[in-house]
């Protein structure tokens, strides 16, 4: 192996590129610099680069845009936030791309107009939304990357969900009139998920959890089936029981629509805990009870409890709880490289990979703390390669 050359091609995708023309927000300005974010948009054109100083004595700027043309909306500086009082809209049009970088929503939204004939591309990168949320429909193409929403969700039909965290919240995928896309919710800190996605759905390094008691809670909710995907290493809690039936319908996997299939579904190299005994089977509901659902490496505690887990019963029944309120492993475990041992769901220093949101190549460890900063958040790169190939990396980040 040491006679051959290995060729590595780097290509990497970064949503701050070259711009045809910078336009300045900043307060006091003068000359070519524009004091509020409007009159900038305004004057720019499709591939302008708004840069955006914050407010002094950390006000914000107090006004609603709207975006009608391909831009980038980014700070000053690489790790500090411009705050907005006021809602960003974004217009739909085919072709249009627009990138929110380092936003601090103080009060407001962000988001789309409805309509389904176009496909814009949006992307919201280390932004924070204090009360507000993120919400677009299925003419959208929405990638949100390490945004803390302090109480709001995230809304869309089609694109990704990376290492965010929502606070008490959800993440919603809309229904679309096609199959052909692919969604991924992928390391995210959430309460829970719904999905009315007909697409191909990768839930995958999640940490779902919600610690309010409360009965009738399912923390990933199908309200129809996905085309096919991957529920993978993720880390779920559902929450203690306010009911005195001891946590009736408190599901980990809800499918609400029994008539659904979900043969190309794969759930696997997943940690399971139940808050409360429940004398109902809190763990897969309706058609995911089939046997034809690929379910494996899967590790399940319930207090005090010890139920029958479903029909696929190759999974790991634990008599105590395997995860601290981080979700971190307690060890020892067996959910400690106990994932698939194939190579493919290897953690990061090339040991077998543990179950959870900890394990594997999209631990949680890539995407927290969020810090604001400039990041790299996506590789996409083989598993293997043969000796005298070529390795063929996409890397995926953002700056400011």
């Amino acid at each position: 192996m040491k006679n051959n050359l290995l060729t590595i091609i780097l290509s990497l995708a970064s949503f701050t590129t070259l711009f045809a023309t910078d336009h300045v927000v900043q307060e006091g300005g003068t000359g070519s610099v524009f004091t509020t974010i409007s009159s900038a948009i305004t004057a720019s054109a499709d591939g302008d680069r708004i840069i955006i100083h914050p407010k002094t004595g950390g006000n914000p700027w107090v006004e609603d845009l709207t975006i009608d043309k391909s831009l980038e909306l980014v700070s000053s500086q690489d790790g500090t936030m411009y705050k907005i009082q006021g809602d960003i809209n974004i217009i739909g049009q085919n072709g249009r791309e627009v990138t929110v970088i380092s936003a601090h929503v103080v009060s407001g939204d962000i988001k789309g107009t409805t309509g389904s004939t176009w496909k814009t591309k949006v992307n919201v990168l280390g932004c924070q939304l204090d009360g507000g949320k993120i919400m677009f429909y299925n003419s959208y193409d929405l990638t949100v990357v390490s945004t803390v929403l302090l109480s709001g969700n995230i809304q869309f039909a089609v694109g990704d969900a990376i290492g965010n965290q929502l606070t008490n919240n959800y993440i919603s995928l809309y229904s679309t009139s096609s199959n052909t896309d692919t969604v991924n919710i992928i390391a995210n800190k959430m309460e829970r998920i719904i999905s009315s996605s007909p697409n191909v759905v990768n839930i995958i390094n999640n940490l779902i959890s919600n610690n309010v008691s409360q009965t009738s809670f399912y923390s990933i909710r199908f309200m129809s089936a996905p085309l096919s995907g991957e529920i993978r290493n993720n880390t779920i809690r559902t929450p203690s029981s306010t009911s005195s039936s001891l946590g009736y319908y408190n599901y980990f996997i809800y499918d609400f629509n029994t008539s659904n299939t979900f043969d190309n579904l794969i759930i696997q190299n997943n940690v399971f805990v139940s808050s409360t005994v429940s004398s109902s089977k809190p763990y897969f509901d309706g058609s995911l009870q089939s046997s034809t659902v690929a379910s494996n490496y899967n590790y399940y505690y319930e207090v005090g409890g010890n139920q029958t887990i479903s029909t696929n019963s190759s999974e790991i029944v634990l008599t105590s709880n395997p995860v601290n309120a981080a979700g971190v492993l307690i060890t020892p475990t067996v959910a400690q490289d106990g994932a698939n041992p194939a190579f493919q769901f290897y953690d990061l220093d090339l040991t077998p990979g543990d179950a959870g949101c900890y394990g594997g190549s999209y631990t949680l460890d890539n995407y927290f703390p969020i810090t604001g900063s400039s990041r790299v958040f996506d590789i996409d790169m083989p598993f293997g390669i043969f000796t005298g190939g070529s390795l063929d990396i996409k890397a995926s980040g953002f700056d400011r």
